[in-house]
């Protein structure tokens, strides 16, 4: 039964969506609370709401116990592979790790945030590549459409005219669309092979 309590009270606690009640005040293990928020990656700082919530029941928190277990929950956090991971996630890092294990997690971090630029990057050239195609698709249909009204019965001189004139517009715009086509799978190409040789390096590493 306790351990389902204690489960629920983490689970509001991280949350940040629920207030510690009297209850949870006085039968909480600090110890744990600090564990769970030094491997999530919280600040060890994050007591001092605790500590707000719990004083309004009169109850403190024990420092000592939270200090203790938010060491040990940082110990598991604060690795290279957890860094990179996170990096790769594009989770910004939220100072909790201790000076003796911050420096290889934060190189760690910055590798796999540069490999979630790139990702980022190439997704958003495949994005502006799919949208130019859906265009060319468009115009191309319009296209066909107009020319054959071009020809069709029934219309006047000037309508023909006029129906010549959007064709040439759509031409140019499917010619200048085919141009930015070429130009967007080059860089889709590029983008992808950056990628790909920065995960490969970056994985071995990790």
């Amino acid at each position: 039964m306790k351990k389902m309590w204690l489960l629920t009270l983490f689970g509001l606690l991280l949350s940040g969506c629920a207030s510690m009640n009297k209850d949870a005040c006085l039968n909480a293990d600090w110890r744990t609370i600090g564990f769970e928020d030094g491997s999530k990656g919280k600040h060890e700082g994050s007591i001092s709401q605790y500590r707000k919530e719990c004083a309004r029941h009169g109850v403190t928190p024990d420092l000592d116990a939270y200090l203790t277990g938010h060491r040990e929950g940082s110990d598991r956090f604060c690795t290279a592979s957890n860094g990179f991971r996170l990096g790769q996630a594009g989770t910004v890092y939220n100072n909790s790790c201790p000076p003796a294990l911050e420096a290889e997690f934060l190189a760690a971090h910055a590798d796999g945030m540069q490999l979630h630029r790139l990702q980022r990057y190439l997704q958003q050239q495949q994005a502006e590549l799919n949208k130019t195609e859906r265009q060319l698709s468009s115009m191309e249909v319009e296209l066909a459409t107009q020319e054959e009204l071009l020809i069709a019965d029934g219309y006047t001189r000037e309508e023909r005219l006029e129906t010549r004139e959007q064709i040439i517009l759509l031409q140019m715009s499917i010619n200048d669309g085919y141009g930015r086509l070429a130009e967007l799978q080059q860089l889709v190409q590029q983008a992808d092979a950056d990628y790909q040789r920065s995960l490969r390096r970056l994985s071995a590493r990790y």
